[in-house]
């Protein structure tokens, strides 16, 4: 379902990026500076650049949600989160969110359902996601790879829950869960 907006005239500025300069670079994103021109007035905004990414939430049919436990860094704790990680470059979307969640949880989605498509900070990053339902899972032969990762099971409802406890998890994952619980609905699975 695509929700059509039609914005005033006056939010609508000419932009236009009209330098790009390196700071940074590393394994898994790089800054740069950008100068902008937004209508006449130039600004400039460093800007982290990373791969885009998948996120599956994924749920079996008796509405349990698996979950991944994992060390982040950025927080210095074990984090409770969604599967999904980067797109290889060539790979689409379905074929890397099937991946990440074969990879991190050892299961496969019978159903593939895409739940939205979105930037992830656009005002820091040019990161798109993309966010699936993965339905009706089945446990793969060929099993997880060996991240660092805990598997974590639990009914969708405990798990929305817990997702509002403070620092139990990132807030991306708040948001897809409730797509899929309205996902869910809307299916009537």
């Amino acid at each position: 379902m695509s929700v059509e907006i039609e914005l005033p005239q006056s939010t609508l500025i000419p932009h236009r990026i009209t330098n790009r300069e390196q700071l940074y670079s590393g394994l898994t994103f790089s800054v740069y500076r950008y100068t902008i021109d937004l209508g006449g007035r130039i600004i400039s905004r460093d800007i982290m650049e990373r791969a885009a990414g998948v996120v599956v939430v994924p749920i079996d049919t008796e509405h349990n949600v698996l979950l991944v436990k994992e060390y982040c860094a950025g927080a210095d704790a074990f984090v409770l989160s969604l599967p999904g990680g980067s797109i290889i470059v060539g790979e689409s979307v379905e074929d890397a969110a099937a991946r990440e969640l074969r990879e991190e949880t050892g299961f496969t989605a019978q159903r593939m359902i895409k739940l939205s498509y979105a930037y992830t900070h656009p005002s820091t990053t040019n990161r798109k996601s993309y966010t699936f339902l993965g339905y009706d899972l089945k446990l793969d032969s060929s099993g997880k790879t060996e991240e660092l990762i805990e598997t974590v099971k639990m009914p969708l409802e405990d798990a929305l829950r817990y997702a509002y406890e403070d620092f139990q998890t990132d807030v991306t994952t708040v948001g897809n869960l409730l797509m899929a619980q309205n996902k869910l609905k809307q299916l009537n699975l």
